[in-house]
């Protein structure tokens, strides 16, 4: 799109994935035609492009045999599952714009397919956000019913990765969030856990 600023084409990006995602409940996909018409790097923006629209399309672009990869010669029957969370926060957090809080599990072995569970955060009255995830028990114990479904088992070894957390929230996160993961672990299963 020639001729439009940079904040122009960021506004559109947001008001197509916005339409498609939102208001439609379809993957998009944007592609800057400056970049696929740039012949030199042409080849490796293709193919991340079509990386990222295959996975958005539930498609398999790598495998990790994570028995293999973290082998326990003690153990013959370890079943991975990985987690990931953030909140994300849109310029002005209002009752019409909330934050956005997200947990991502892995839902096979080899963590080439994942399931999320997405929830809207409103901020309490005079707070511009909130950054602790309110249903991170409810989001978890679905991301483990849903591995259990695919593996009909649950895992026995768990990772979680926490991003978006600055040195000022890092304490609160911790006291609300990590509670409420051990409880979604504990209505499954009785846990050992060991806190890094």
């Amino acid at each position: 799109m020639s001729g439009r600023s940079e904040e122009d084409l960021k506004q559109l990006k947001a008001d197509i994935k916005d339409c498609g995602t939102i208001k439609y409940g379809i993957m998009t996909q944007c592609a800057l035609l400056s970049k696929i018409a740039n012949n030199r790097s042409l080849t490796g923006y293709c193919e991340n492009l079509i990386r990222k629209i295959n996975f958005k399309n539930s498609g398999i672009n790598t495998k990790v045999n994570l028995n293999q990869a973290l082998k326990n010669k003690k153990s013959t029957t370890n079943s991975y599952m990985f987690f990931g969370a953030d909140v994300i926060h849109p310029t002005n957090v209002t009752r019409q714009h909330p934050s956005i809080a997200a947990v991502v599990g892995s839902c096979d072995s080899l963590c080439s397919t994942t399931a999320v569970r997405v929830c809207q955060q409103f901020p309490k009255e005079g707070k511009c956000s909130i950054e602790t995830i309110i249903g991170m028990t409810e989001m978890v114990e679905e991301l483990l019913d849903n591995y259990c479904q695919v593996n009909k088992i649950l895992p026995n070894k768990i990772v979680f990765y926490r991003d978006g957390v600055d040195d000022g929230q890092f304490g609160k996160v911790i006291a609300h969030e990590i509670p409420a993961i051990i409880k979604a672990f504990n209505r499954k299963f009785n846990y050992l856990y060991v806190y890094i």
